[in-house]
């Protein structure tokens, strides 16, 4: 598995790429909770999660997103996944995990669409 993190653009984006089948492999989960959590210390409020090059994952894997959120929820920090068609969407379709992030295709809608939303004016109270 490769993990790499971008701050070139005004969203920062963490690539992962390869076999996310993390059963045993604890060391790579915390290095992805990790990436994540460093840079909602950092301030960012919103994060692209690119998953696009995964090509498979498993039950620990999912785990791991899940903590993920749950991690970005408690630093109010939304997490947007990119994940192309194929078995990771319909493995994550196939346990209703989609629902809990905004899902893109690629790299460039997910973008689009954070700089759209930090645009937008704050929700009337």
């Amino acid at each position: 598995m490769d993990l790499s993190v971008d701050l070139g653009s005004a969203t920062p984006i963490v690539r992962i790429s390869g076999d996310m089948r993390l059963w045993g492999k604890q060391d790579i989960s915390e290095q992805i909770r990790e990436s994540l959590h460093g840079l909602m210390i950092k301030g960012h409020r919103r994060i692209i999660l690119n998953i696009a090059g995964v090509l498979r994952i498993d039950s620990r894997g999912i785990g791991c997103l899940a903590r993920c959120h749950a991690t970005a929820i408690t630093n109010n920090t939304e997490i947007v996944l990119v994940v192309q068609p194929g078995h990771v969407l319909e493995t994550l379709r196939q346990v209703n995990f989609v629902r809990l992030y905004p899902v893109y295709n690629d790299e460039a809608s997910a973008l689009i669409a954070t700089v759209a939303t930090s645009a937008a004016p704050p929700p009337r109270q």
